[in-house]
């Protein structure tokens, strides 16, 4: 089981899948203030990031787990409130723009690369 320092440390390195994990690890058994800062900002950044690989269903899964677990902070910090915020901002953008994009047409979706198919459907 790792620290608390030690998963930072990963976290800071750009490990951060690894990091996420093993904060959830110790997590499980320590519901101290430090262990609950590690769990709170290694899922951020795992949600920034499924956010950035286009999958917002399970982002929306660990915002919604963010904000229980905010509620088990005696006093949040202002840093960790903000923080959800702009995640919460964030997951916004890019599930309007996932819906934008799902119903564009065809030709409109592939953009510049897809010229030739949007000449074919002007065509039509």
């Amino acid at each position: 089981m790792m620290t608390v320092q030690e998963i930072f440390s990963l976290r800071m390195t750009g490990h951060i899948e690894e990091a996420y994990e093993e904060a959830r690890k110790l997590y499980a058994i320590d519901k101290g203030r430090h262990a609950l800062s590690a769990m709170f900002w290694t899922a951020t950044d795992v949600l920034k990031l499924r956010i950035q690989a286009g999958r917002t269903d399970e982002a929306l899964k660990i915002l919604l787990a963010l904000e229980r677990l905010l509620t088990h902070v005696e006093i949040p910090e202002q840093l960790m409130e903000r923080q959800f915020v702009s995640c919460k901002k964030l997951l916004e953008k890019a599930s309007s723009r996932k819906q934008l994009y799902k119903k564009a047409s065809k030709h409109i979706q592939l953009g510049i690369r897809g010229e030739e198919i949007a000449v074919a459907y002007l065509r039509e």
